[in-house]
């Protein structure tokens, strides 16, 4: 039965002035014999922000960017209307460009300065955990600055904090919209509905994955319908997810474009050997510090080469017993204090939907989900469970259980450690960014250079920004309308029809070319060897025999004078 307004305040007290009458700290109040509350707050608020960007900002001009994060840059450098032109041949709405485009015309576009971006939407993500710890568990004093040090210390929240991609805004708008709506269920007023329909809007802009929110917010209401009644909670929270889907709707038409591009082609080769039974568990294993991370985690996967498996495999046990038990722990002690049992449901839901259903349809239907990636819209409320979880058993009389919560601090913050210490002493390759730098030193105007497949993004990016002299063409030419994906498969689907791109190129640049010219590719290791085979046949065949310069990730082959 839905309590009603009344019995919300008295006979199950979850609100947010309830919870303070309960603690003993009103307005301008203090605990007894404590500091004032304001006073505490800003302090542990503080002390988490500082930790955060010292953290995040760390290094993050030490290293090139990689293809990812150069295509964004490439992307953000067009005017508003080319960034949306590009993004309908690419995978994702604008939002996040749009910010980039205003930030890199303020801060420039060096490595530190994009990056810069995401590590302060981090920074404040860490700081919304914290807010929202005391949101939704208002009575327990220590559980926000727990919340905070989960989300500053996670791992792959570090890694995306220090990468020029939208997933740090993600988890912030995520938990602006969850908290929104809590509020509206625990206050009944309008304007935190509002709130909650732009904040989902403003995330569907922002991510794709945000369509698997949508559910989230009826199904919240439904289960966890607070101070309103519970058929009005869950149409006025459908209404404000009907209201984001409708805002959404002039970009339905680019994602439907996107959806057929083929700019995930890509990601079902990394499903493979994962069975549907293991990749929640590993979603999960993700957001934790069990040094389980996918390959494509460029530095915390190395880190299967620098530790040894007597380190790594205890490492991962325990990382994965505690993403999973500490949550689940939360949730069941949440459940079984009445006052907490809706903050539990919501943030446990807003948490499981938004992966048990994109995972459940790439099974299903194709693979479209990445795990280590697309969880991070539901970071936040990972955090919050856990820190629930660890709350739960300091705050414990029982003295076995004490131990306990010491021990998996000090296993969470250990972990979070080694993740960082071996990802930065893991040497991680940059060929492209080897490709611009061999480019700048020896490429002439009259020179073309041809990329094949992936490697042309980076290149393109420092070249610009080095102005380097030379052309610079893509191989398929399919990629040069979108530098950020290729769909490698396709091509080598149609074998006939590269193979004849390939003459044409030759024969063009036979007919355009100075005598003088050099035509250079780089056939990278990143490109089937059949398509790179195909365009070195047909350029050897029109332009005679060329230099090889053979490496260990690429193969330089230059036609023309010698270099």
């Amino acid at each position: 039965m839905t309590p009603s307004r009344s019995g919300a305040r008295a006979g199950e007290p979850d609100g947010i002035a309830d919870a303070g009458r309960r603690s003993g700290v009103g307005r301008g109040g203090s605990a007894a014999g404590g500091a004032p509350k304001s006073s505490r707050t800003l302090a542990e608020i503080a002390v988490l922000v500082a930790a955060a960007a010292a953290i995040r900002f760390l290094g993050i001009g030490e290293e090139p960017l990689w293809l990812d994060e150069a295509n964004s840059v490439l992307i953000a450098w067009k005017d508003l209307p080319g960034i949306v032109d590009a993004l309908s041949r690419d995978g994702n709405p604008p939002v996040f460009y749009f910010l980039l485009h205003f930030w890199s015309r303020i801060f420039g576009s060096s490595e530190a300065a994009v990056r810069a971006l995401p590590a302060l939407l981090g920074v404040l993500g860490v700081a919304g955990v914290y807010w929202a710890g005391r949101i939704f568990f208002p009575a327990r004093k220590r559980l926000p600055i727990i919340a905070g040090a989960i989300a500053a210390l996670g791992p792959l929240h570090i890694y995306y904090s220090q990468e020029c991609r939208m997933y740090t805004l993600s988890p912030l708008l995520g938990l602006f919209a969850l908290a929104s709506l809590h509020l509206f269920l625990e206050t009944a007023r309008l304007r935190h509905l509002i709130l909650h329909a732009a904040f989902l809007a403003i995330g569907l802009y922002t991510h794709n994955y945000f369509l698997f929110l949508l559910p989230a917010g009826p199904a919240i209401a439904w289960c966890a319908s607070g101070m309103i009644e519970r058929r009005k909670a869950f149409a006025l929270a459908g209404a404000a997810a009907l209201a984001a889907l409708v805002l959404y709707l002039p970009w339905m038409p680019i994602l439907l474009q996107q959806s057929r591009s083929g700019v995930d082609a890509w990601i079902p080769r990394l499903w493979r050997g994962t069975p549907p039974w293991a990749a929640f568990f590993r979603s999960i294993e993700a957001v934790g510090v069990g040094g389980a991370f996918p390959p494509y985690l460029k530095q915390l996967t190395l880190m299967s080469g620098v530790l040894p498996a007597e380190v790594r495999w205890p490492m991962r046990v325990v990382g994965g017993l505690l993403a999973v038990g500490l949550p689940i722990l939360g949730v069941a002690a949440a459940l079984r204090a009445g006052q907490e049992r809706r903050s539990a449901v919501r943030l446990a839901i807003f948490f499981l939907l938004p992966l048990a259903l994109p995972i459940a349809a790439s099974f299903l239907l194709k693979p479209f989900y990445l795990v280590g990636r697309y969880e991070m819209v539901a970071f936040s409320a990972f955090a919050l469970l856990a820190a629930r979880g660890l709350d739960e058993l300091a705050a414990s009389r029982d003295a076995g259980r004490r131990p306990t919560a010491i021990a998996c601090a000090i296993a969470w913050l250990a972990g979070a450690v080694v993740c960082q210490a071996a990802g930065r002493a893991a040497e991680v390759p940059h060929g492209d960014y080897r490709i611009a730098e061999w480019l700048r030193s020896r490429s002439r105007s009259e020179d073309v250079a041809i990329l094949p497949g992936y490697t042309r993004t980076v290149p393109e990016l420092y070249s610009r920004i080095w102005r380097t002299p030379g052309t610079r063409l893509s191989f398929p030419e399919t990629v040069e309308r979108h530098l950020g994906w290729y769909d490698e498969a396709a091509a080598l689907a149609r074998p006939t029809e590269v193979r004849a791109e390939a003459a044409a190129l030759a024969h063009r640049l036979r007919r355009t070319l100075d005598p003088s010219a050099r035509v250079i590719v780089f056939a990278s290791n990143l490109t089937a060897p059949e398509i790179n085979g195909w365009l070195l046949q047909a350029l050897a065949e029109t332009l005679g025999k060329p230099q090889m310069h053979e490496g260990k990730s690429l193969t330089i082959v230059v036609f023309g004078p010698p270099l």
